[in-house]
């Protein structure tokens, strides 16, 4: 009789899909998934590379961003929301601003 049961058997940690012996596969954020879902759901970070779930992006629809390029080197405009490398945004009492913003309330 042979044995079904596979031990070191490989599933999708998004889909739950049984990833066969012969079937590529990635991993992203330490977590095991097919290539379907890789290739639907993942994207890359812009600035660093790092392959992030495309939910989690924190860019725009020009940028996308993981959550550390983020926070260490962008910001939003706080009046329209645009999103602004910090080298690009203007500060005025406190708040980061775009140019157009900026120069309206200045």
């Amino acid at each position: 009789m042979e044995n079904t049961n596979n031990d070191n058997a490989l599933y999708c940690s998004r889909c739950g899909a049984l990833i066969g012996e012969d079937e590529d596969y990635e991993e992203v954020n330490g977590r095991i998934v097919c290539m379907e879902c890789y290739e639907q759901h993942t994207t890359t970070c812009e600035r660093c590379g790092e392959v992030i779930w495309t939910d989690d992006s924190y860019g725009d629809e020009y940028t996308t961003l993981c959550s550390n390029c983020y926070h260490n080197h962008y910001t939003r405009c706080s009046c329209c929301d645009a999103l602004l490398h910090e080298d690009d945004a203007y500060h005025l009492d406190g708040y980061d601003y775009c140019s157009d913003c900026y120069h309206v309330r200045s």
